[in-house]
């Protein structure tokens, strides 16, 4: 079924605000995920010897994303088809 046709058959669901907020929370997340991995590619880069230092941030901000990522999918797939 296309989101057309979906709409057709749910018209109340034009605008999900949880959906939103876990979208902002999903990119904010892989935003912050890749700067930290930018910091330590530029650490590399820079011959750094301690580039290793924002490994715990990273694995960190890896698991947020991760967390945000499914809980759009849960949301996504559970709740409804918006």
């Amino acid at each position: 079924m296309t989101q057309q046709e979906l709409q057709k058959e749910r018209p109340d669901i034009l605008f999900c605000e949880t959906k939103h907020r876990l979208i902002g929370d999903f990119i904010a997340a892989n935003h912050e995920l890749m700067e930290l991995q930018n910091q330590q590619t530029q650490a590399i880069i820079d011959y750094d010897p301690d580039f290793s230092r924002v490994e715990d941030l990273i694995h960190v901000a890896r698991e947020i994303k991760d967390e945000s990522k499914y809980a759009l999918i849960a949301h996504t797939d559970d709740e409804h088809y918006c």
